[in-house]
This record gives C-alpha cells, sequence and structure tokens, in this order.
C-alpha cells in the first residue's frame, strides 16, 4: 500500500509540469513546488506568509475570486478555476488550476492547489497556420508600420519586416521570445512594459500612444503605438501591436 504522505511528497518535489501552491484555511501561501518556480519565477521569501491572491490580476481580486475560492474549496472539498496568474514580472499567465482540501498533522484545513500553465501557444500557432495566406499578405505587404502578434505571455508569435528593422533585430531574436526582454532597451523601459502588461491585466488598449526611441543615432524617433486584444475561445488571449513613426 501506497504511504500517502510519501507518496504527495514526492510528487510535490519532482513535478516539473505541474506548479503546486500549499495554502492554509484562509489561503496564506505556506510553500510552493519547483515547477511552480519554474513557470512562474519567484522564490521561497517572495510569497511565504503572504495570501494567494497576491498572484491574481487587480480585476479578479475585485471580484473576490480568491476568497470565493477558499471558500467553494473548504465548503465542497475542491474547486477548479480558469484564469490568468501573475509572474513574478506582473505579466498574466492564463492557467487552469484544482484546489483540494486535505489536512495537516494537527488536523487544520490545507488546501493543496495544483497549477497548470495552459500552452495556449500551439494552438494560436495552428490558428495562425491555417490564416497563413493572409497573414502573410497584412504583414509583408504593410512597408509603413511594425506588427507583432503576442500570446498570452507576450511571447512573440509573429513579427514583420518592418519590427526587425525598426528595433535592430533578427529573425532568431524574435521566435517564441518574451517581448519584454528582448534585447532592446526600448521593451525594458518601465513605462512601456507597464502598458504592454495592463493590456492584459486592466483591459487598457494603446491608441497612438506616444513614445521615445533612441536606436542607436543621435536624435530620438517618435513612435506612436496602438494594441488589439484579441479572445480566442478555447486559444486565450493574443495582442496584435501595431507600431509607426510619426
Amino acid at each position: 500500500m501506497i504511504k500517502t504522505e510519501s507518496f504527495f511528497e514526492d510528487i510535490f518535489k519532482r513535478s516539473k509540469e505541474n506548479s503546486i501552491l500549499l495554502l492554509d484555511g484562509t489561503g496564506k501561501i505556506l510553500d510552493f513546488n519547483k515547477g511552480f518556480i519554474s513557470s512562474f519565477g519567484y522564490i521561497k521569501k517572495d510569497l511565504r506568509g503572504k495570501n494567494f491572491e497576491v498572484l491574481f490580476t487587480p480585476n479578479d481580486r475585485e471580484k473576490n475570486k480568491p476568497s470565493l475560492e477558499v471558500k467553494h474549496t473548504l465548503a465542497n472539498g475542491s474547486a477548479s478555476d480558469n484564469n490568468y496568474l501573475l509572474n513574478k514580472e506582473g505579466v498574466p499567465i492564463w492557467v487552469l488550476g484544482e484546489s483540494i482540501l486535505a489536512k495537516n498533522n494537527d488536523g487544520e484545513p490545507l488546501i493543496i492547489k495544483i497549477i497548470q500553465n495552459i500552452n495556449t501557444q500551439k494552438k494560436l500557432e495552428g490558428f495562425l497556420l491555417e490564416s497563413n495566406e493572409f497573414i502573410n499578405t497584412v504583414f509583408d505587404s504593410v512597408q509603413d508600420a511594425a506588427f507583432v502578434i503576442l500570446n498570452s505571455e507576450l511571447r512573440i508569435l509573429r513579427a514583420n519586416k518592418m519590427f526587425l528593422n525598426l528595433f535592430k533585430l533578427k529573425k532568431t531574436d524574435v521566435a517564441e521570445a518574451q517581448l519584454l526582454k528582448l534585447n532592446n532597451g526600448f521593451w525594458k523601459a518601465t513605462e512601456i512594459k507597464k502598458q504592454i502588461t495592463d493590456i492584459l491585466v486592466t483591459n487598457t488598449a494603446m491608441k497612438n500612444a506616444p513614445f521615445k526611441y533612441k536606436n542607436g543615432l543621435a536624435k530620438n524617433k517618435d513612435l506612436l503605438i496602438t494594441s488589439k486584444l484579441m479572445e480566442n475561445e478555447g486559444m486565450g488571449r493574443t495582442i496584435l501591436l501595431v507600431i509607426k513613426m510619426k
């Protein structure tokens, strides 16, 4: 017969694909596994002792989703969710989660939250491949604007030649790369990082938002950025950024 405690400990320590959080009966984070660290970037001292609501977007916190999840788990023994959780950089990641009620050695409630980082990228790639002819036409024919399509983790799914030329990047630089980690100072600046993440977190789109961009020349370039948030059932959210020079 399997020893339950030892069995769970092995899963907690060795699971790489699933993130596991241990919460008390109020939602306070007691511990999490290496899978969670790998997926979300936090280390133990970042979250231990904090309520797990810190991982939710402001919109979901306003809707009391974290507390409702805890209450449902305590009342029914389990709860499932499908929503965004924020990684250490504040980027929303679409996840599928299940909270399971257990008890610690003192008989007090313990919530085991198992989180799967839903990989929408492959599904999106399938969608993009089906629409490949249309996308190629749009992306390659436009010469006066840079286009980039991002998935819900802000990873680049597609970028046109204008985007590469404007930010002095190669195709290999952007393949599956996280936009905010590109080797280009513009995308690492605090202002642009906030506005990009706000598209997902607060549904705040940009419409000809002005930015200064210095590309190594003496004179800055004035950029205008417009964003379009697109919902795809079963595939999460994608973002289209259109970047023009004044």
